[in-house]
């Protein structure tokens, strides 16, 4: 039976052309991806709560995906996840959640930051 997930990722979107997949170009979402696949020998599409551009920084964007893996409990996963992740993306935190969570729609609130700094 598959459990939906809810995690809390951190990235340094430096080197990231930001959060969704796009041909040829390194993603968040892509190495997220990537990652699950390790985990599970198959692609597991990730939801985010929002996009990024390019460059940009996030410190708690929720996701959500599903998992078959029972093994996978809430204290296990983010050490599992990251073991497969780059150093520039980090699972912070993650927990089972209701069937039918979908971080994009399921969203109450989504609080940005932004810094701009002069060239």
């Amino acid at each position: 039976m598959k459990r939906t997930i809810r995690a809390t990722v951190a990235y340094d979107g430096t080197d990231f052309s930001g959060w969704q997949v796009q041909e040829n170009q390194r993603t968040v979402q892509g190495v997220f991806e990537q990652a699950l696949a390790g985990i599970h020998g198959c692609r597991v599409p990730v939801v985010a709560a929002g996009r990024t551009d390019a460059g940009v920084h996030a410190l708690g964007q929720v996701v959500s995906f599903r998992t078959g893996i029972n093994s996978l409990t809430e204290e296990v996963m983010p050490r599992a996840v990251n073991s497969y992740l780059p150093s520039d993306v980090r699972v912070i935190s993650a927990a089972e959640t209701e069937d039918g969570f979908d971080a994009r729609r399921s969203a109450l609130m989504r609080l940005y930051r932004y810094q701009i700094r002069p060239g």
